[in-house]
């Protein structure tokens, strides 16, 4: 099965532990035979070593996150332009790559408005919280049955 892997940070670009664990699902599902693409953010100032992977895509940019926030009113013009970037690049790879399902991991800086995207489109989508908490409001999520939330710890 095709697997589009959505997330914010993916190593060897990394904050910290969800990364990691989009990592390991990555490649235990490579292990199990599925084709893997990886979409996310470019940040080098957070490059741990390594080399990436011709299937990781580096097309997306975070959203405010100097700030410390996202969706903040006063940065909307610059939220809409990442947005419109973010979009793009979601769009091209759900049509070249076409995934039967994409892996969502922390969407924390990549505006709310990828919900829409992913809503549009006819993949399934599970998305794995790994907080007690979501970046969004629920009422920002796909609808169901083919948005399912992963509870992991």
């Amino acid at each position: 099965m095709r697997i589009l892997l959505l997330t914010n940070l993916y190593p060897p670009q990394e904050l910290g532990g969800y990364g990691r664990d989009m990592y390991t699902y990555a490649a235990g599902l490579l292990a199990l035979g599925h084709e893997i693409r990886v979409l996310t953010a470019d940040a080098p100032q957070w490059q741990k070593g390594g080399l990436d992977d011709p299937s990781i895509s580096r097309e997306l940019e975070l959203a405010n996150y100097e700030a410390g926030v996202h969706g903040d009113s006063t940065q909307a013009q610059r939220a809409n332009l990442v947005h419109l970037k973010n979009e793009a690049a979601l769009f091209r790879v759900l049509h070249d790559f076409a995934p039967g399902v994409c892996l969502l991991g922390n969407e924390a800086f990549l505006t709310s408005r990828i919900f829409d995207v992913l809503a549009a489109s006819s993949v399934p989508i599970v998305h794995r919280i790994g907080h007690q908490w979501i970046s969004f409001a629920p009422h920002f999520l796909p609808p169901r049955p083919r948005y399912r939330a992963a509870i992991v710890s």
